[in-house]
């Protein structure tokens, strides 16, 4: 509670600086330091703000990372390049954490026939886990498990049955990472 308590504060603080400090100069550094708040993983970016002082200030900003862009080319466990920067930031917060172990599913839409589709999501979990030891994370750190197209989160057709999930394992808890955006109806 307390770290969402923090980062509605520098959210406003950023706010704050975007409407008042208009003639201020921001100069942005983007870092590696990510943070895992609730069941989203966000990117902290610093850089400072030089005050009508002529001072600097430390201004950090997040961004949520986007885990709905592990993507796959068709009907392949070839990983696309707009993967890259929300794997990259899973293995900084696994680097980060090293009592934090990972849980990698595949799943799948209903095209295709049944036992093609478990093999797909099966290499797709397979592909991010040999991404993420390529990376330095140690295999024993990481499950990888497909489960085709068995557990649909929307009636087909639908696309969104295409993804991978990703749950983070610390002390016998489990804590299951946003991996799209959900649209209320």
């Amino acid at each position: 509670m307390m770290e969402k308590n923090i980062l509605a504060a520098c959210f406003s603080i950023i706010i704050c600086l975007s409407v008042y400090g208009q003639e201020d100069e921001i100069i942005r550094l983007d870092s590696t330091k990510i943070t895992l708040i609730g069941n989203k993983i966000y990117k902290a970016h610093q850089g400072y703000q030089k005050s009508n002082d002529s001072t600097y200030n430390t201004l950090i900003q997040y961004s949520e990372v986007n885990l709905s862009n592990v993507l796959f080319k068709t009907s392949t466990a070839l990983l696309l390049p707009v993967s890259y920067n929300a794997l990259n930031a899973l293995v900084i917060l696994l680097r980060d954490n090293p009592n934090f172990n990972l849980k990698i599913e595949g799943h799948t839409d209903k095209v295709g026939h049944p036992q093609s589709n478990l093999r797909l999501s099966i290499k797709r979990a397979n592909t991010i886990k040999i991404y993420m030891i390529r990376k330095g994370i140690d295999a024993k750190r990481m499950t990888a498990s497909g489960y085709g197209d068995q557990f649909p989160i929307c009636e087909p057709p639908c696309i969104d049955n295409q993804r991978v999930e990703f749950t983070l394992v610390h002390d016998g808890s489990e804590q299951k990472l946003v991996t799209r955006k959900w649209v209320e109806k």
